[in-house]
C-alpha cells in the first residue's frame, strides 16, 4: 500500500557570518525556514529569504532543501519552533 502523505522537506539557508581572510573561507549559520511538501515552494522560500538579506550576505548565502534521512535534517528539525512541526 502506498503512503499518500507527502514527504516533509525542510528548507534552510546558510547565512554567512564571518569571512576568514587567512583561509579564504566564510563561516555560516544554518537557518531553517520551515516545512514544505513541495520542492519548488521550498526553493522559492529560500530565494525570498536570501533576497531579504543585506547584499554582502546575500552574495555568499547558500541554501539546501532536505528530506528525512539527510545529514542535517534532524539537527535543523530540533531548531524549528514547535508550531512549525
Amino acid at each position: 500500500m502506498q503512503n499518500n502523505i507527502p514527504a516533509q522537506l525542510i528548507a534552510a539557508v546558510a547565512i554567512p557570518e564571518n569571512h576568514h581572510q587567512d583561509l579564504d573561507a566564510v563561516s555560516c549559520r544554518w537557518q531553517p525556514l520551515g516545512f514544505y511538501t513541495d520542492r519548488e515552494a521550498a526553493h522559492q522560500a529560500c530565494l525570498t529569504f536570501i533576497a531579504a538579506l543585506p547584499p554582502e550576505q546575500a552574495a555568499e548565502a547558500g541554501y539546501s532543501i532536505m528530506q528525512p534521512g539527510s545529514p542535517l535534517f534532524d539537527r535543523l528539525l530540533a531548531r524549528l519552533p514547535q508550531t512549525s512541526r
